[in-house]
């Protein structure tokens, strides 16, 4: 048995996520960032008119204030070890700061991130300075203790501090990190506190790797051709480059496709990003990802089921 602290740290960096990631993959594999173009858009896996696993109310969507997640991670590297991790957003935030979008092209936008961010007077916590309005962020919701079935292991997710933090128990821990199939039926099922008591489900992705690998070169003049072997079920597919190091504090290009085996980075996007200060390196990370969701009083919750791949491109 394995507790695996959740905390606001993915695969490195400082996105939301939590547990043992790939040691030598890129950040925020598990988790989009909030910037990427409808990155909290119901995964086609998931669709309404065909998925118990979804229920909705009429009108817009709410936002998401409880994600549960649960990843299985491939590293790209030969001296990578697969690892399974799960985490609580309650809920998710966007990246560490805020950015503009530059350029789209094709699936893919270069986001570059703004640090001109002056409020006067100056903010009082809670709340944060973004841009050049102080705004507060939403309270961490209790959906009490959560167990996820149809995994492989079990799962249990159980709060540690006053504050709403959860942790994760994987028993038996996962073999390979390996936690479901392509398909399989997830659900996670909350005994209720802040929030009522819910279940929600969604379906296992399957397994990432890439044809990118470790030994791919970003250079200007030229487009990243991105591959993957693709699933069946419709899922969406996330691709990032980005700093290892807080990645949103700089430059980088998120893209969300279709699940068809095949993004292609426009070499105008790659002409943005490769003159900007990148520290550590540049990381790319690749991630499959099945949502189901139930609407609540207080909003949206939701399941993810994700599959995520990454390295470093060759300085």
């Amino acid at each position: 048995m394995r507790r695996a602290l959740v905390v606001l740290a993915v695969l490195a960096g400082c996105s939301e996520g939590t547990g043992s990631a790939p040691p030598d993959a890129a950040p925020d594999a598990a988790a989009p960032d909030a910037a990427a173009p409808d990155a909290a858009a119901p995964d086609a896996a998931a669709d309404s008119a065909s998925d118990p696993a979804v229920e909705t109310a009429p009108g817009p969507a709410p936002a998401v204030v409880f994600s549960i997640q649960v990843t299985e991670g491939r590293s790209s590297s030969p001296q990578g070890e697969p690892a399974a991790w799960a985490s609580i957003a309650n809920p998710p935030y966007g990246g560490e700061m805020p950015a503009e979008e530059v350029l789209r092209a094709g699936d893919c936008v270069f986001l570059r991130a703004v640090w001109d961010q002056l409020c006067d007077p100056p903010c009082t916590w809670p709340q944060y300075c973004e841009v050049d309005t102080c705004v507060g962020r939403p309270p961490r919701l209790s959906g009490g203790k959560v167990v996820v079935t149809g995994l492989k292991t079990g799962l249990t997710l159980e709060e540690t501090t006053e504050y709403h933090y959860y942790a994760a128990t994987f028993d038996p821990e996962p073999t390979a990190g390996d936690v479901f199939d392509e398909g399989t039926v997830v659900t996670a099922t909350a005994e209720g506190a802040d929030l009522p008591s819910f279940s929600v489900r969604t379906r296992g992705v399957a397994e990432m790797s890439s044809g990118l690998g470790c030994d791919a070169k970003l250079e200007a003049g030229k487009p990243v051709v991105v591959t993957w072997q693709a699933g069946t079920q419709g899922d969406r597919v996330f691709f990032s480059i980005r700093s290892p190091n807080h990645g949103t504090q700089f430059s980088r290009i998120e893209c969300e496709t279709a699940d068809d085996g095949e993004l292609v980075v426009d070499a105008s996007l790659v002409d943005l990003y490769v003159p900007d200060f990148h520290p550590a390196g540049d990381g790319w990370v690749l991630t499959r990802t099945s949502t189901g969701f139930v609407d609540l009083p207080q909003g949206r919750v939701e399941l993810v089921a994700a599959g995520t791949t990454g390295c470093r491109f060759v300085m």
